[in-house]
């Protein structure tokens, strides 16, 4: 799944990433993330937290 070779990232493209096969692929790496700054904080946003707790809870 092809999802950093965007020129921007958006929640329905890393939600669509992380709920992909969830059946077949267990182990995710997510080490990608916003630029350290100092003073920016980001995070995984509605959709892709929701992913998230569907692949724990399903």
């Amino acid at each position: 799944i092809r999802m950093l070779d965007q020129p921007f990232m958006t929640d329905i493209i890393e939600a669509s990433s992380i709920s992909h096969m969830p059946q077949v692929i267990d182990i995710y790496s997510a080490s990608w993330g916003p630029t350290d700054d100092g003073k920016t904080v980001d995070g995984p946003r509605e959709l892709t937290l929701q992913a998230m707790a569907d692949g724990v809870n399903k």
